[in-house]
């Protein structure tokens, strides 16, 4: 009968977590404003041979860090002080005074795509902004009717579009969270970039949070699966553990489905991290805090 009884919880166990390869991360030291907690990044991508790093507050810059000082500093340890460049929307907190921050970006060329966390009159919702990225001068620029206001699938507060991917010309508009107790039938909203209409996607059940989004090679794409034990109503899961790992989706006939690939797991349990921002990195990844436990950039090995 114990035997039984340990079988079915490790079953359990294994549907809920599933397979996974535990990994740890090296930090990548940083300096200057970034490091303020208060910058709170909040969204990563890549854009030619530099990092983008996206604060989640509306305070007109954001930072990069060219791949090569990333590569010299793993190597050296040496710090690494980001750059500092201007970030126009034209008075978007003055038009949409519900705002709550920005969540992701991507690149495609030099346009730049960005997701927005905001609340309408009582509301959650998103705003998906498009603009262009000056190579000259690395300022980005968004035109003030370069806006699309999107309804989420659920109404849970504080929660919304926090991932954005680019296959081709199709922009990829990932929601915050899609499990079993949250949403019925998961979907996700897709831009044709040539005219900007917006499509549907299906998109499979993934328990906790889905905070941000690599580029996708081979029709596969990583993200970031995070649970904070704080969430365990609101999501509706039995877990009383934390968990941080990354999760691989791809790209079919049938939408977006979970890969075979098993979950990459980070040790951290001990000192959660509240992991937003996403990279691809040679065979690994650089991953990003927000500001929880501090704001914390590292590289992540396959």
């Amino acid at each position: 009968m114990i035997k039984i009884v340990v079988i079915l919880i490790t079953l359990l166990y294994h549907l809920q977590v599933g397979d996974t390869l535990e990994h740890s991360y090296k930090e990548i030291p940083l300096d200057g404003t970034i490091t303020n907690r208060k910058e709170e990044i909040s969204g990563m991508s890549s854009y030619q041979d530099k990092l983008i790093l996206l604060p989640e507050n509306l305070n007109g810059y954001y930072f990069y860090i060219p791949f090569s000082e990333i590569a010299n500093a793993l190597s050296t340890g040496d710090t690494i002080l980001p750059v500092q460049k201007t970030f126009t929307t034209r008075k978007l907190k003055e038009r949409y005074p519900g705002l709550d921050g920005f969540e992701a970006i991507a690149f495609k060329d030099d346009d730049v795509y960005i997701m927005v966390e905001v609340r309408i009159d009582g509301k959650m919702g998103g705003l998906l902004l498009w603009g262009t990225l000056i190579p000259s001068t690395m300022e980005i620029d968004v035109p003030e009717d370069n806006i699309m206001l999107l309804e989420p699938p659920a109404q849970i507060d504080n929660f919304s579009f926090e991932s954005l991917t680019i296959k081709d010309d199709q922009l990829y508009i990932i929601y915050e969270t899609n499990g079993h107790k949250t949403i019925e039938k998961p979907y996700q909203y897709v831009v044709d970039m040539n005219d900007m209409s917006l499509d549907t996607v299906s998109f499979p059940h993934v328990d906790f949070r889905l905070t941000d989004a690599t580029s996708v090679i081979d029709n596969r794409f990583w993200m970031i699966n995070y649970y904070w034990t704080g969430d365990k109503e609101t999501l509706g899961v039995p877990n009383d553990v934390g968990i941080e790992r990354l999760v691989e989706f791809k790209l079919g006939y049938n939408g977006i489905e979970r890969s075979s690939s098993e979950y990459i797991t980070l040790d951290n349990l001990d000192n959660p991290h509240n992991w937003e921002g996403l990279v691809r990195f040679g065979k690994g990844f650089l991953i990003c805090t927000d500001k929880w436990p501090r704001m914390v950039l590292g590289y992540i090995e396959r």
